[in-house]
């Protein structure tokens, strides 16, 4: 889920990431290719790509399971290497949406038999897209809420689609928060067990992100984030600037 422009409580934009999947042990880590823009990442341990990532030119940048797909594509990329190679190559979201257009028409994107759904954010706006092979729609976000789950949303990958139950719950959250979203706001929802086991919060969730975006450059982006279950752990800040 995101808050966007005048939709924020700060002079930032806000996106935030809980990763659902095995619990395996999680690696944050710092990578920068000679050449590419610095990247804050983490991801499963031993994965060369990331779920969560935020680069030295505050580009956030989350990837999430979408539909299942037909025809599973071979031959091509993952698609957490992908979101490392964006985070690597791209610094705003109309540059992010441009790389994916072009992943998208050449069939590199695997997610074995599900597209993705792609949450990125810059300093001025975010973008919501969703990707299955060969296909892919997206939507800008300027100054409002939005979120997703594992389901297709936008009309031209699925058509209208009854909403699930994390979804609404996750964007009536912040739809309620609208024009005073704080990353604490976001944090506290990432641990959110209400209406378990379909809560927010559930027993595979294995690491959060907040990104906050600051709109004057001159202020470092940066993330508050969980490395582990995040009832379990502390929320920790950390910008791709580290040393």
């Amino acid at each position: 889920y995101m808050a966007i422009g005048s939709a924020s409580g700060l002079e930032a934009n806000l996106v935030h990431k809980n990763r659902d999947a095995r619990q395996v042990p999680q690696a944050p880590v710092i990578r920068h290719v000679s050449g590419k823009h610095r990247v804050l990442g983490s991801s499963d341990v031993g994965d060369l790509g990331l779920c969560h990532a935020l680069n030295s030119e505050g580009l956030a940048a989350k990837t999430n399971t979408g539909d299942p797909v037909d025809i599973p594509l071979r031959k091509t990329i993952s698609n957490t290497e992908i979101l490392r190679l964006v985070a690597e190559t791209c610094a705003t979201c109309e540059e992010a949406v441009d790389a994916m257009r072009f992943y998208s028409d050449r069939g590199l994107i695997s997610n074995s038999n599900r597209g993705c759904i792609w949450l990125f954010a810059d300093r001025q706006r975010g973008v919501i897209v969703e990707e299955a092979p060969f296909k892919i729609a997206w939507r800008f976000i300027e100054n409002d809420v939005d979120a997703r789950q594992n389901e297709f949303k936008l009309p031209e990958m699925t058509g209208n689609r009854p909403e699930a139950i994390r979804y609404r719950l996750a964007l009536g959250k912040v739809t309620e928060l609208r024009g005073r979203v704080a990353p604490a706001d976001l944090n506290a929802l990432s641990r959110s067990t209400e209406n378990h086991p379909t809560s927010i919060c559930h027993d595979a969730t294995n690491s959060t992100t907040t990104s906050v975006l600051p709109f004057d450059r001159r202020r470092p982006a940066y993330w508050e984030m969980t490395c582990g279950h995040p009832n379990n752990t502390f929320f920790i800040p950390v910008s791709p600037d580290a040393r």
